[in-house]
């Protein structure tokens, strides 16, 4: 990138960046005072708990390498990846297979806690790899490319979790949504990405 063309893209990425969390925000709000009228509440505590967890679980994940990822020189994207893959594909393993383990936290009991919780543990790596993507776009001040993913995954969330919810399903409408939504947001940021971002 040309020192020149800086404060344009700087300009330009402020503004997707702005536009995707109005969007988020709205899309957001709505979506959830739609689903809690369809969605039992104590499905939706079990979904609120375990979605924290694994906000947790996306920040070990991480290991604070996304934002050290942009400050060295040569920006070892290839490494990042590595990383989210090899280490979050360890914290995935540990959310299924620890399940059981990580119920316990749960204050009170639910027999289907460990099935959610398992299903969940695929967030964790369709979030990781998305994030290596994500931190390229951030350091190109590119952010306007990700502008179409993060409307995706927003839509993919509205409509899979309404579906679900239509049927009855409870918390697996909000599962079904967050994974549908994750893997869209994950596919569409490496399309945009690929071929571009230096492995």
């Amino acid at each position: 990138m040309k020192a020149e063309e800086a404060p344009a893209r700087i300009l330009r990425s402020a503004g997707a960046a702005a536009l995707s969390q109005v969007w988020r925000i709205g899309v957001t709000f709505g979506v959830a005072l739609v689903l809690r009228r369809n969605v039992p509440p104590a499905d939706y505590g079990l979904w609120d708990w375990t979605f924290a967890v694994f906000m947790i679980l996306g920040a070990i994940r991480d290991l604070g390498l996304p934002a050290h990822v942009l400050r060295l020189p040569n920006r070892p994207f290839g490494n990042l990846l590595w990383v989210e893959c090899v280490w979050g594909g360890v914290l995935t393993a540990f959310a299924f297979w620890g399940a059981p383990l990580l119920a316990l936290l749960f204050k009170d009991s639910d027999p289907r806690l460990v099935s959610v919780i398992r299903a969940m543990a695929a967030f964790l790596i369709l979030e990781g790899l998305a994030q290596v993507a994500l931190v390229y776009f951030e350091g190109e001040l590119a952010i306007g490319r990700s502008l179409l993913p993060e409307v995706l995954r927003n839509l993919t969330f509205a409509t899979v979790a309404f579906v679900l919810a239509s049927l009855d399903r409870g918390v697996w409408s909000l599962v079904g949504g967050q994974l549908a939504a994750s893997a869209v947001f994950a596919a569409t940021l490496w399309i945009r990405a690929w071929g571009k971002i230096p492995l």
